[in-house]
């Protein structure tokens, strides 16, 4: 079986690779691409049984990848940080998916299924199905649980979230804090799938609400909303690149 991996985090190919050599050794891996317009040429270019597809890019989505695609002659694993509406999407079509952070044994129950499948299989009008029914505003939202059941928060309207021990506080533009009874580190992949930016163990910030960097060992940024976080000093390097 053939596999190409279509992903933008580094870390996450990584995992991706080590869990294909330590599971599947007889699974070749026969190309890589980090982004939207690398996703399009490379599947455009070669035969592939299964590609594992990202599904939010910095410049684009993987739906993206697949609307400019003629056919779809391979299985689609999507991959994705979300619990909520793209998943509802994949699910409503019978196709396959797996959350990050990526867990060992449903990766191997993903590509075990395929790997069962005998012959290759022409699903152009599945994808197209799923396609149509794709409404790209629904990634602009994160689901936010609550006690009472969940708030669904725009992306852009968060400044930043701070970690509480096993709690999260999001800082909202309105002036709103939601407290969330989840660690921070479990909302990190969709976070930066969105650009948000980890600038301190307990820190992360949305640099379309940076107001103005303070020089010093890491530094502090002062938000839009009046709020000082301190930056550690070995992620200020990280800070700086991200902002350039």
């Amino acid at each position: 079986m053939k596999i190409a991996i279509v992903e933008d985090e580094i870390d996450s190919r990584g995992i991706i690779k080590s869990f294909i050599h330590d599971m599947f050794p007889q699974i070749t891996i026969v190309g890589e691409a980090s982004s939207v317009h690398e996703g399009i040429e490379l599947l455009s270019r070669i035969k592939v049984d299964v590609v594992l597809l990202d599904i939010q890019f910095p410049n684009g989505t993987g739906f993206d990848i697949l609307q400019n695609l003629e056919e779809v002659n391979f299985e689609t694993i999507f991959i994705t940080a979300y619990d909520q509406f793209a998943i509802q999407a994949i699910k409503h079509n019978a196709l396959d998916y797996l959350l990050k952070p990526l867990n060992r044994e449903e990766f191997h129950e993903a590509i075990s299924k395929m790997a069962k499948k005998t012959k290759a299989i022409d699903n152009t009008s599945i994808i197209r199905k799923l396609l149509d029914n794709f409404n790209p505003k629904l990634f602009s939202k994160i689901k936010l649980p609550s006690s009472e059941g969940f708030k669904l928060v725009d992306f852009d309207s968060i400044i930043r979230c701070e970690a509480d021990s096993n709690y999260t506080h999001f800082h909202l533009t309105n002036g709103s804090k939601v407290l969330v009874s989840k660690t921070m580190k479990e909302f990190d992949s969709a976070l930066k799938d969105h650009q948000f930016i980890r600038v301190h163990h307990s820190h992360i910030v949305n640099p379309i609400h940076i107001k103005e960097y303070i020089k010093g060992r890491g530094g502090d940024l002062i938000m839009n909303d009046g709020s000082r976080v301190s930056v550690s000093d070995s992620r200020r390097e990280h800070l700086m690149d991200a902002l350039k």
